[in-house]
């Protein structure tokens, strides 16, 4: 079956209109927020983000394990009434979950203010997984318009009403973690709304919602594991750093893993209208649009890693109290190339293929590079630079490997593009470390160098737009 161009690019839209939105308010929050709060509050405003990332590995992998089996399916035409009893049949499990937790964190002999964070990272985590239950359904049957605006209200609701209070002269933590708990609310309030003859229905057979999510389960935790294994890579880090030094370099380092998190946002917009648009293609199409997909991303990233230099001058100048961290941004902005490029491209495929195993075993070793790496660079060589390089290495075996399983699969050649990504990524490190002005110069002359050798791609790119 051919892609539908037309509805594609309409989804697409919507789905990249509100990831602007999002990183917009992002990049608005990372400037103002750190500026006018302390290191060490910002340091546990960002350490119940840290927390709530990980809270979706409570669902055991359900909402994914549906998405996959409804992906591609058309909203009017899946079981409803299965949703329905799982949809109540998990809100249960997840109420039960993050009540034990709570209670377990009360009880902890944790300092007071890592008691505060833990009790709302339980109450935010039983929020986000129902939440991402629903928006799962809304984005695998393609409503992808409003699947946006979940994303506007929660960001909305959250980020914004954070930098106002801040604006304000609000300096307490506290008060933005209950403004970031009150946004996702609000954003699940929306998506319930969206899936009201889901959500609503009264009569619903639990057996069959039994039997039905551990069916989801089974499939789904590989899925969860997947879509999580960035975030776990770079998480790792995180927490040995936190756990090694101190909550102010925990502060430090995630400011500037959250300028890498701006580009991530905006980019992986274009995975959530892939897998639905790739589930109604044929094995030619999708080896067709396989290099046409992959020259979006990374031509895209390394066109805004041009802009890095004078970025970065900006930052110290608006954040003296950041520039040694800031400096790190030269190894985690080619971390969005390898993560990008394994959401919307290796994961995004190899979902399509129905490969989960593939991306489960290569998840899995990457994982524990993350750990051996970590370890070694943090505990033993106690080196921050060694941290960032370590989760640059792994991510970028991770995407390389998966990116060679799927050309394999395929029957065709990634040689050359993991070659010149590679060159490109360790000229953007030497350039943005060592020649300052200079550097970006030379970048931008390797770009387009870049574009010239993958000219065909591009051509192909602009044809498809046109079509529109």
């Amino acid at each position: 079956m051919k892609i539908k161009y037309n509805k594609f690019l309409t989804n697409l839209s919507y789905s990249v209109g509100a990831n602007i939105i999002s990183v917009i308010l992002g990049m608005a929050a990372m400037l103002i927020i750190p500026k006018f709060i302390g290191v060490d509050a910002y340091g546990y405003y960002q350490l119940y983000i840290f927390y709530v990332t990980y809270s979706s590995i409570a669902a055991l992998g359900w909402p994914e394990g549906t998405y996959l089996d409804i992906g591609g399916m058309a909203y009017h035409d899946i079981d409803k009434q299965s949703l329905s009893a799982q949809y109540r049949l998990l809100s249960a499990f997840i109420a039960i979950v993050f009540s034990v937790l709570f209670v377990i964190v009360l009880i902890s002999p944790l300092t007071p203010e890592k008691k505060i964070v833990f009790s709302f990272s339980c109450f935010a985590g039983a929020v986000v997984n129902i939440w991402r239950y629903l928006q799962f359904i809304i984005q695998a049957t393609n409503r992808i318009k409003e699947y946006s605006l979940t994303i506007v209200i929660w960001r909305g609701g959250s980020v914004g009403l954070s930098i106002i209070a801040v604006l304000c002269g609000v300096k307490s933590y506290l008060l933005l973690i209950m403004l970031d708990a009150a946004g996702r609310v609000l954003s699940l309030v929306y998506v319930i709304f969206c899936c009201k003859d889901i959500t609503s229905r009264k009569r619903v057979d639990m057996k069959l919602a039994a039997a039905e999510g551990k069916k989801a389960i089974q499939s789904g935790y590989k899925l969860l594991f997947a879509t999580l294994a960035g975030t776990i890579i770079i998480g790792i880090t995180r927490w040995c750093i936190e756990n090694h030094w101190s909550i102010t370099t925990f502060a430090e380092v995630t400011l500037t893993i959250s300028i890498a998190n701006v580009f991530l946002q905006c980019i992986n917009a274009v995975a959530v209208t892939l897998f639905p648009a790739l589930r109604r293609a044929d094995r030619k199409e999708l080896s067709r649009l396989y290099p046409m997909i992959n020259s979006v991303v990374v031509i895209g990233l390394f066109g805004c890693m041009i802009f890095y230099y004078p970025m970065t001058k900006l930052l110290i100048w608006w954040l003296p109290q950041y520039e040694a961290s800031i400096g790190y941004a030269a190894f985690l902005l080619p971390i969005c190339v390898y993560e990008c490029k394994s959401s919307v491209l290796v994961s995004t495929y190899l979902k399509t293929l129905r490969e989960e195993k593939i991306l489960f075993k290569i998840n899995i070793v990457s994982v524990a590079l993350a750990f051996a790496l970590s370890f070694f660079t943090i505990y033993i060589l106690d080196s921050l630079t060694g941290a960032m390089l370590a989760i640059l290495a792994v991510l970028a075996y991770r995407c390389c490997v998966g990116e060679i399983k799927i050309c394999k699969i395929m029957k065709r050649s990634c040689v050359k593009t993991i070659a010149a990504e590679t060159v490109m990524v360790a000229a953007f490190i030497l350039c943005g470390s060592l020649l300052e002005w200079a550097g970006t110069v030379l970048f931008a002359g390797m770009f387009i160098l870049y574009l010239f050798m993958f000219k065909g791609d591009v051509k192909e790119i602009k044809k498809i737009i046109m079509r529109k």
